[in-house]
């Protein structure tokens, strides 16, 4: 599993899973392990987004068009996409 995003909040967290698995991307929402899912305590700040290993460079390029939107429009400066593996 890889880290591809780590978001604001848990709503974003969710926003970004449904964006993925929308593109047929199977996504998880964990903590900063790749071994514990997130809980779904709203206020836990900076849930990141999980993908399999052959999914992760995909995931990416989707997650990069996501950010540009967002930023060209002017309503996001939180969440990242996330290259690394932890």
């Amino acid at each position: 599993m890889k880290r591809v995003f780590v978001a604001r909040d848990l709503a974003e967290a969710r926003i970004v899973r449904d964006l993925l698995e929308g593109s047929d991307i199977a996504a998880e929402i964990r903590d900063k392990s790749p071994f514990v899912i997130h809980s779904l305590n709203e206020n836990r700040p900076n849930p990141g987004i999980w993908t399999r290993d052959e999914d992760a460079q995909k995931a990416l390029t989707i997650l990069e068009e996501y950010l540009r939107i967002g930023l060209e429009h002017g309503y996001r400066q939180g969440g990242q996409s996330h290259s690394g593996d932890g």
